[in-house]
């Protein structure tokens, strides 16, 4: 048989894509040994049992490869690979952060999330030119952000709280 190349599989984590794991599950499902996925290939069995032992990546040919031999297109293969939907909400919900950020957004309207997060991003993307000479020339807070001023997410001027109706 031909000798394939191979790339040395670099360390992965949790939220990379899992192809040793899935090759492995969908060549389990469709009763394959190694041996029998290997011939379908046209490939050592070792090359199997070294993508499964994630010894070595496939290259793309060798996707193409394993995805006609094991009867699916190359795209369902890769969705195979990934974390299912349930598995990444799972993971999101051990931060405690966003735990607790959940439990407070799910009593939200439509209108009240998008407030959430354009403030959220008004607090993370860099500000725009026209927003800058708005804050500079009293237009707003955003300037006194880093400098120790008033929450990002409340006006931090008595005027803004006077407007909001939050003091007399």
């Amino acid at each position: 048989m031909p000798a394939m190349p191979m790339v040395e599989a670099e360390e992965s984590s949790r939220s990379d894509i899992q192809v040793a794991k899935a090759i492995r599950s969908l060549r389990q499902r469709s009763g394959l040994s190694q041996r029998q996925l290997a011939l379908r290939m046209g490939v050592p069995r070792t090359y199997v049992s070294k993508i499964e032992n994630e010894k070595a990546t496939p290259t793309l040919s060798s996707l193409a490869r394993l995805a006609s031999a094991l009867e699916v297109t190359v795209p369902d293969l890769l969705h195979e690979c990934g974390p299912s939907r349930e598995d990444e909400i799972t993971e999101l919900l051990t931060d405690p952060f966003v735990a607790e950020l959940v439990e407070f957004t799910s009593k939200l309207n439509t209108m009240q999330l998008s407030s959430v997060l354009a403030q959220v991003r008004d607090i993370v993307l860099p500000p725009r030119r026209g927003a800058l000479r708005r804050a500079a020339a009293g237009g707003g807070c955003r300037a006194d952000w880093g400098q120790g001023g008033g929450s990002p997410l409340l006006p931090c001027h008595s005027t803004d709280l006077a407007r909001e109706k939050r003091i007399p």
